[in-house]
């Protein structure tokens, strides 16, 4: 998998992947050593703690959505396909990745990985975000 880094423009990768890569939970450390690697944007979603970018020399960290979730199913996959959506949408890497972390927490709000799935909609008319960025 790590061959595919250097012929990738956006490189995300979970938080065990991440750990696996260093052997350290160090994931800023991670994204170096991905970056390194050839990858354009770069990153490691760190479950309810949000996640953490690095875009040129650019860091972008961000907490999780607060929300009670039932189920953590289908969250990563949730998250990349926010990511594969705001990038095939053209918009910028900021909104693009608050998408995708709305998307993963919206559906761990349900059991199961699919019954949770938002809108673009639903993104559109949520109210304000919840924790500080």
């Amino acid at each position: 998998m790590l061959e595919l880094a250097k012929y990738s423009d956006y490189f995300i990768v979970s938080e065990s992947f991440a750990r696996a890569l260093i052997d350290d939970d160090n994931p800023k450390k991670a994204c170096e050593e991905l970056k390194n690697l050839g990858a354009g944007v770069v990153g490691v979603t760190l479950g309810s703690r949000g996640y953490i970018v690095l875009q040129h020399n650019t860091w972008i960290k961000r907490p999780a959505y607060q929300v009670e979730a039932l189920d953590t199913t289908g969250c990563g996959d949730l998250f990349h396909a926010g990511l594969t959506l705001g990038l095939l949408k053209g918009w910028d890497l900021e909104k693009t990745l608050d998408f995708s972390a709305w998307a993963a927490a919206e559906v761990s709000k349900k059991l199961g990985g699919r019954d949770g799935i938002p809108s673009i909609d639903d993104f559109n008319e949520r109210p304000g975000r919840d924790s500080k960025k």
